[in-house]
């Protein structure tokens, strides 16, 4: 038997296992990419990226090719027996997000575009892994191809695989799953637009229809038969025209069927994402329902947050506690969507008849409530998601309107330097290291860079060479370093302006959240936060935390509904 060493296995050529192969290739590590199919398989699945979604590719240069390729859609559409009933808008996140919409295009697409954008990691088909045997410092991975074996042994493993994850099994991690109703899901060619220019959600007494066009004259369709729905449907076109016809009573438009597949919806969460040194990513973790597009969203998120621990790690740049955050940040935002996408589906799937007179009118009021169709569409993108908990405490002092809390994402911005070049935040991250971001107070600029330079050395034994500094100057400066980013204070957006005040200094991720904020001209304060991030702030226990979290989002929501509920006699 060969045997083999490397840094870290990924097993599986999803969505989130390409874009973690991708990520990683910023840092100095060997990885394989493991894929048990032979050739690349066709799925139809819904595929909509939304803005959070977009905001982390951008960290790894794929969000402008992606754009290029999807149609972008600035609203969805929830019909009731043919009448729009709730039409949120994403238009409002312009202020929030460079991308305000939600990009639709082919599942099959975006595997292609992400496989041909690896440069130091190939994929290796046909090879599947039978075993796994972990011994407290490496793991050793049986991996069969051709019947013949290979032993890797590895420093980590990642379970990219999928809902049937064969990693999770062999790490014998619980995994609760539940089955739901039959869904028939399609891909079209069509003559013309399926929907009126934006994601549509259909329902009436006879099933659910989720629709949404493609590039190239093409349309995804899912569907439900509720009058049926733990029938087998049979993966014919007649059958999609059939089901089609029944649900919407109008002829389906098409030219023809790229591919028809029925299945059962299923559902499932890990209980953990971490087992030793074998993690889960994507679907392999947690899957949601199709017709919401989450999980996809949610996996790409899941890779973006644990390669930079993995890289920084393995390149020994930081500490291997760091790795234990990925569980305690990711797991409470999986269970948490977990939730509102299944009652979200089983609110559209409601029957009797005062229940669904219930459901349509709470929509309707929510639509008349501004803030209310706002706080659903962040949460739909995930630009609601913080890692509060893992985060150092946010200064007493610093507490103030558009002020950020450690463990905040930080919104993209626009920047100019001083040869007028202009950038956006997150093209900064594209190298995967923290940047260090100082905002000048108005005295001698070289203190500044003294300063900078300081704690960059005394960061050293935290974060390694994986800080990339930056100045924010009202002038241009003499003898510049090359190693310091500056940008003009005078091109500051008003947003960017609130989030760092002048003598102010913030350490942001590499996945474009806020580790730490601090108006202190020392290290003694910034060591302290570095320490609790890296170490202690990933010991919290996970249903402690979920517990705080809901009591906070209660006592927000009764004050928000006490304002707007005004009742006279």
């Amino acid at each position: 038997m060969v045997t083999s060493h490397t840094n870290i296995i990924i097993a599986g050529t999803s969505i989130e296992g390409l874009v973690l192969a991708r990520a990683l290739e910023r840092y100095d590590v060997n990885v394989r990419l493991l894929e048990e199919q032979k050739s690349p398989a066709h799925e139809p699945k819904a595929l909509l990226l939304y803005a959070r979604t977009l905001e982390v590719l951008e960290s790894i240069k794929l969000a402008k090719p992606l754009l290029e390729t999807g149609i972008a859609y600035h609203s969805l559409e929830f019909n009731y027996e043919g009448k729009q009933i709730f039409t949120p808008s994403f238009d409002f996140l312009k202020d929030e997000s460079p991308y305000p919409f939600v990009l639709s295009l082919a599942n099959c697409d975006v595997q292609r575009l992400l496989q041909r954008a690896l440069v130091k990691t190939s994929v290796e088909w046909g090879m599947r892994i039978t075993k796994l045997k972990q011994n407290g410092l490496k793991t050793e991975a049986i991996v069969e191809k051709n019947n013949m074996e290979e032993r890797i042994i590895a420093d980590y493993v990642v379970g990219a695989d999928g809902i049937d994850s064969v990693v999770r099994q062999l790490a014998s991690i619980k995994c609760k799953m539940d089955g739901g109703s039959e869904l028939m899901m399609a891909d079209v060619k069509t003559e013309q637009r399926l929907t009126n220019n934006a994601p549509s959600m259909m329902f009436n007494k006879k099933g659910i229809m989720f629709a949404a066009d493609l590039p190239g004259h093409q349309a995804r369709i899912m569907m439900v038969d509720r009058e049926e729905p733990y029938t087998r449907l049979e993966n014919t076109e007649a059958s999609l025209r059939g089901l089609y016809q029944k649900i919407t009573g109008l002829p389906l438009s098409m030219q023809t069927a790229v591919t028809v597949q029925s299945k059962q919806a299923v559902f499932h969460q890990a209980k953990e994402f971490r087992a030793g040194d074998v993690f889960l990513v994507g679907e392999a973790a947690h899957a949601h329902h199709p017709m919401t597009s989450q999980s996809v969203n949610l996996g790409i998120q899941d890779s973006i947050n644990l390669s930079w621990k993995l890289g920084m790690v393995c390149a020994r740049a930081c500490p291997e506690t760091l790795l234990k955050s990925y569980e305690a940040e990711r797991l409470p935002v999986a269970r948490k969507v977990n939730r509102t996408t299944d009652w979200t589906v089983r609110s559209l799937a409601v029957q009797k008849p005062i229940a669904v007179q219930a459901r349509n009118r709470t929509l309707k009021m929510v639509e008349m409530i501004e803030q209310l169709p706002e706080a659903f569409i962040r949460r739909l993108s995930h630009l609601s998601v913080r890692y509060r908990a893992s985060a150092p405490p946010l200064k007493e002092e610093l507490r103030r309107a558009g002020a950020l809390h450690p463990g905040d994402r930080v919104p993209d911005a626009a920047l100019t330097d001083f040869e007028n070049r202009k950038t956006r935040l997150y093209e900064h991250l594209q190298e995967g290291k923290f940047l260090f971001v100082m905002r000048t107070s108005g005295s001698r600029i070289d203190k500044e860079y003294a300063f900078i330079k300081r704690w960059i050395r005394k960061s050293a034994p935290y974060f390694g060479s994986m800080v990339q500094p930056a100045l924010v100057s009202p002038t241009p400066t003499m003898g510049q370093p090359d190693d310091i980013l500056c940008w003009s204070e005078r091109h500051l957006s008003r947003e960017f302006r609130q989030l760092i005040g002048p003598g102010e200094s913030m350490l942001i991720r590499p996945d474009g959240y806020l580790l730490f904020h601090s108006d202190a001209a020392g290290w003694s304060s910034w060591k302290d936060a570095v320490e609790l991030f890296l170490t202690a702030g990933a010991e919290w226990n996970l249903e402690e935390q979920e517990a705080r979290k809901w009591r906070q989002n209660f006592k927000s929501i009764s004050r928000k509904w006490k304002k707007q509920l005004t009742f006279s006699k």
